[in-house]
This record gives structure tokens, C-alpha cells and sequence, in this order.
């Protein structure tokens, strides 16, 4: 009778637990597509990218590249600095980002009109952010499992 109740425990453990992870990522992923979407409206003005550099980190026991921008632009004659490329990244092609935004570059900022300091170069959503949505689903399986164990052992 105790190995039945550690076996129903266990899968209710794996099911609650990977449910609770899959609802959180969930949550993120539509959240990051519903601003996304918001900022492909928002309103569009000139700004200077007044930092440009690559950045070696400390990230515990290892060295790490981080690609750093500062861009500033103006509106109602308030300046306002920010920092995102876009909203969410999985990207490390920091190089890239380099070329494409140099020091003194000219830019498109996209911000949002209630609140200035929320502003991107990049308006949307990166395709790898809909990774999130994939990553989301992987505990189904968890779920899925648990679920069939309990009524192998119920039924």
C-alpha cells in the first residue's frame, strides 16, 4: 500500500510541477507577443545610439559576450535613454548588432506614447521568441505520463 501511495504522489508531483512550469512559460510567451504586437504601433522618432559595445562579463566561472547599447531620442522635448533592441532575445549575435548599430548611428526608435521610456529599435517580436511556445509544451509530455500512470494504477 505505501509503494501505491509514493507512486501517486510522484506523478501528481511530476504533473502539478510541470503544469505549474507550462502555465509560467506560457504566461511570459503571450505576454511578449501582446506587447509586440502593441509596439508595431507605437509612435516612430529619430534617436542616436550613443553606446555601441561589446562587453566581456563575468557570468560565474566563465567569460561571456554581451553586446551593450544606449540609443537616446527625444519627446515633448523630454530626452529619454533606453537600451532594448527589441523585447525578448535568445540571440548572442552580438557582432552583428555592432555593424548594424555603430556609435553615432542615426536610428528609428519605436515607443510607446504613455510611456516614453518603453521604446525598441525593433518593433515585433523575434521569430525565437516563439521558441517559448515550444519550450511551453515540452511538460505536456510530464503531464501527459503522470496522467497515464495514475490510471494504470486506478483503473
Amino acid at each position: 500500500m505505501q509503494e501505491l501511495e509514493v507512486e501517486v504522489f510522484a506523478c501528481l508531483w511530476i504533473g502539478g510541477l510541470s503544469a505549474f512550469f507550462m502555465f509560467k512559460v506560457l504566461i511570459m510567451y503571450f505576454s511578449f507577443l501582446a506587447k509586440g504586437k502593441r509596439s508595431k504601433k507605437w509612435l516612430k522618432t529619430n534617436g542616436i545610439v550613443i553606446k555601441s559595445e561589446i562587453e566581456i562579463v563575468m557570468n560565474g566561472d566563465v567569460l561571456d559576450s554581451n553586446f551593450s547599447i544606449i540609443y537616446e531620442f527625444y519627446h515633448n522635448d523630454m530626452k529619454y535613454c533606453c537600451d532594448k533592441i527589441f523585447f525578448k532575445t535568445f540571440d548572442d549575435d552580438y557582432k552583428n548588432y555592432k555593424k548594424k548599430y555603430p556609435l553615432n548611428k542615426i536610428v528609428n526608435v519605436y515607443f510607446n506614447p504613455e510611456n516614453p521610456t518603453d521604446a525598441v529599435l525593433e518593433p515585433g517580436i523575434p521569430q525565437k521568441v516563439h521558441l517559448l511556445l515550444f519550450i511551453a509544451l515540452l511538460p505536456l509530455s510530464g503531464i501527459i505520463v503522470s496522467g497515464f500512470k495514475l490510471i494504470d494504477i486506478f483503473f
